[in-house]
């Protein structure tokens, strides 16, 4: 049987994203999220030096609009702005 997974969607306005689940599936998908940042192995993202985990990739239904590639963990929220904006601007 194929594990149903939750998923991600969003509509056309600014602010509008929805994660939609039964409550287990949000419940694994937050278990996921806390394993993946548990797990993350040294790297560099954008030539900023993290810690990334991959696992997380495979966690969201198939036909979610929005899927996540990578946990990627940072020491502080200048390094998350600063990955932000390179993301944002790539």
């Amino acid at each position: 049987m194929k594990k149903e997974k939750p998923l991600i969607t969003y509509q056309t306005g600014p602010n509008e994203s929805y994660l939609i689940g039964t409550k287990d599936q949000l419940l694994n998908f937050a278990n996921s999220i806390i394993d993946s940042v548990n797990s993350a192995k040294t790297d560099k993202f954008l030539g900023v030096d993290v810690l990334v985990n991959n696992i997380i990739s495979t966690e969201l239904d198939s036909k979610a609009e929005i899927q996540i590639d990578e946990v990627i963990v940072v020491e502080n929220d200048k390094l998350k702005n600063e990955l932000f904006y390179k993301i944002y601007n790539s």
